[in-house]
Formats: structure tokens, sequence, C-alpha cells
């Protein structure tokens, strides 16, 4: 738990000396909002429950996401300015964490809730347009992101990867998956699943070469954006715990899931975000990547049926992500 006393003496140490507000508005990679001296800063600390009670062993993941902020900085693309970061125990914090300035403007999906039409389109172009500018950074290795310049090796073949890191990790994990939720299938279905995760890496392999910058949990309330001159700009994208050197696929996952869960298929509110990207992903890899997402990640407590034969049968951008907002 972060105390006002901490607070205050990391204030000082950024310049923001005075009284202090703090609020913690997240758990399980806490993050605390300190306001004083008229400014806001956020403060991050990996306290997710895998990390267990290594809390030196989260000093990776804070050179990771410092990483991940400077790569896109480097770039020209906006992001979090990183005030503070410190990768040791023997802090006020008493735990590796990093601090970030707040970004102007306000998250993507408030923003869509209360857009007229034209701003709903700009806003969703704009994200499409800097997510384009993003994965165009390439890289010479797959892997976390824990340099400015990438990883400096490939990951080890024998140790844990992401299924964002190689076409066979990927499909490794979708035959895994399958077999955790056979039993709860129909065998047809089973079979159906098993047809397209066979082929899975042959499928996708061309997708991660070269890696590109890939934010791996890519979530549209994370886009924060503010007016400019009658267009929107993003100001930048938050919590960069999973960025990667890998498959740009995997951002599309989380981003579509999540707008498709907000808003009807009948507006077809995808085409300004593809038009920003400047074409629209793969539609068969996309729906490939899709039938592996497991029910967590599409907010659910157990595996759909119906939505895995919506998602096998779906032809076009709309029957997919009607089949998303259904279940929603």
């Amino acid at each position: 738990m972060l105390n006002y006393s901490q607070a205050t003496g990391l204030m000082n140490t950024v310049g923001a000396a005075g009284d202090v507000n703090l609020k913690r508005i997240k758990q399980g990679n806490d993050v605390w909002r300190i306001d004083g001296a008229g400014q806001t800063f956020f403060l991050k600390t990996f306290t997710k429950e895998w990390y267990g009670g290594d809390a030196a062993g989260t000093a990776f993941n804070v050179r990771h996401e410092r990483a991940a902020f400077e790569i896109l900085r480097k770039y020209g693309l906006t992001a979090p300015e990183v005030v503070l970061a410190d990768t040791t125990c023997t802090n006020l914090v008493g735990r590796p964490f990093i601090i970030t300035r707040e970004l102007s403007g306000k998250p993507l999906v408030d923003l869509l809730m209360l857009a007229d039409d034209d701003d709903f389109e700009l806003l969703l172009y704009s994200v499409g347009a800097y997510l384009r500018q993003m994965h165009a950074i390439t890289f010479a290795h797959p892997g976390y992101l824990d340099t400015v310049d990438g990883p400096s090796a490939p990951p080890d073949p024998n140790g844990w990867q992401h299924r964002c890191w190689s076409a066979a990790q990927r499909q490794k994990n979708a035959l895994a998956y399958l077999e955790s939720i056979r039993s709860s299938l129909s065998p047809e279905l089973s079979q159906r699943l098993e047809n397209h995760f066979s082929t899975m890496a042959e499928k996708l392999a061309s997708d991660y070469q070269p890696p590109h910058f890939t934010h791996g949990d890519c979530h549209a309330h994370q886009f924060f954006l503010k007016p400019d001159g009658g267009a929107w700009i993003v100001t930048g994208v938050v919590d960069m715990e999973v960025a990667s050197a890998g498959d740009t696929g995997e951002d599309w996952l989380h981003l579509l899931i999540e707008l498709s869960s907000q808003f009807a298929p009948d507006s077809h509110w995808w085409k300004s975000l593809f038009n920003g990207y400047g074409a629209p992903p793969n539609f068969e890899g996309l729906r490939l990547r899709m039938l592996a997402v497991e029910p967590p990640e599409f907010g659910l407590d157990s595996v759909n049926e119906k939505l895995i034969e919506n998602l096998l049968d779906a032809k076009d951008w709309e029957a997919l992500f009607s089949a998303l907002y259904e279940v929603a």
C-alpha cells in the first residue's frame, strides 16, 4: 500500500512538492493517482498474483514498460511521459515502480459514447492512424521490448513465450486450449476448430516477419485523445506491460472485442478505424486468431458454443462483430 508520506516524497523527487492527494485506481498491478502542485501523475507497481512475492523480479516489468514508451517517442508518436522509474526495492515504495505524467484528453470509449456521428468517425479514424504508425515500427527479433532497440536476441525456444512472438506458439496455445474445452463441445464443433488450428502456424507465419511493435494487450479504453482544430489527436496509449516485437494481429483482438461489445454492428463503426489504419486487417487471419481467444478475454466465464459457431460461420466483418455483440 502506498501512503501519503511515500507519495509526498516521490512528488518532491519529481519536482511537485507540497500537499498531495492520493487514490488507488486499480488493483492487480496497482495503479495510484497522485495529485500534487497542480499536476497529476500515475504510479504503477506490478502486483498481479503470478508475480508472487518476488517484488525484485518485477524490475523487468518497469524496464519493459519504460522501453515501450521510449520507442514510441523515438519514432515520433505521442506517449506517456515517464517522470520516474526505479528498478530496485531500495526506494520509498519498497519495490520497482514507474511514474508517468497524466495524458491530456480522455479515453476513446468515453469519448465515443458522447460523440455525434462526425466525431465518432474522426475518433476511430485517429486511433486507426496511430495504430498504423505504431505497427510500422519493426525489430530484428521477437520478444518483450526491454530496450529502446528492441530484443537483442530471439526468445529462448525452451522458455515461456507469448503467442504474439511466434506463429508456432500461437498454434500450440490454440491446440492446448481446444483440448481443455473439448469435453464442453460437440464432436463436430471440436473437429471444425481442430481443422483450423492444425494449420494456424503455416497460415499466420508471414504476419510475424519482421516482428512489429505490438502493444500486446490493446484495449480501446487505453487510447487517450483530445480535440485539435476540428480533428482528434491521440495523446498516447497506456498499459504497455505486454508490449512486444511480434504479431500486430494480437492488437486487433482486444481492441475489436471491446469496441464490438460497446457499439452495435449496424453502425459499421469499424470502417472508420480501418480507414485510419489504411486497410483492414486480414479477415481470415483475424477470425482464426479470435477462434483461439479464451472466454475471459471475451468477458465470459465459460465456453460459449454459439459464439464459436458464429465466429466459424462469419464471412464478413458485420457477421463477426455481430457474433461478439450478441454475447456482450
